[in-house]
């Protein structure tokens, strides 16, 4: 009795993820555009086979311009943060080493460090403009290779 009971609730789950799967299904296709002059989706649904559903929303990615670094490894994009944190780290050293030759009265090695420091916040800034325009791209290319399929 408790295994057909137990039986009807998996029934009765599978049965709700496929309804949620269709009704979103129909909640992207709803908001196609009907001509778009740069012929892009707006909404990129992607399904596993195991039956995991993933809606990417295209255009500019915000999360990934303000914090990289947190949107990439919250994605697992791993080399675009290892990328970030690598800058991260850089702009941090170039900074000390400004300050501790600027205490050791060495100025002209303290101006070069300086120079060294605002680059790598040049580098950086642009890094979050990189991520900004090509993270959700990125984001479904790591997903097409984990064996999502886009859909619709």
């Amino acid at each position: 009795m408790r295994r057909a009971c137990l039986r009807e609730v998996k029934r009765s789950a599978c049965a709700r993820s496929h309804l949620i799967f269709r009704l979103l299904y129909k909640l992207v296709s709803a908001f196609k555009p009907k001509c778009t002059l740069m012929s892009k989706k707006e909404s990129i649904l992607l399904v596993h086979p195991n039956g995991n559903h993933r809606i990417v929303k295209m255009g500019f990615c915000w999360g990934g311009f303000f914090v990289p670094a947190l949107w990439a490894i919250s994605e697992g994009l791993w080399r675009p943060f290892a990328f970030s944190a690598l800058l991260v780290k850089l702009t941090i050293v170039s900074g000390d080493a400004a300050t501790e030759f600027e205490r050791r009265s060495l100025p002209d090695t303290a101006s070069l460090m300086n120079i060294a420091t605002a680059l790598c916040v040049v580098a950086y800034l642009l890094t979050m403009l990189l991520y900004g325009l090509f993270g959700k791209k990125w984001l479904v290319g790591k997903l097409k290779k984990q064996g999502y399929v886009e859909h619709g």
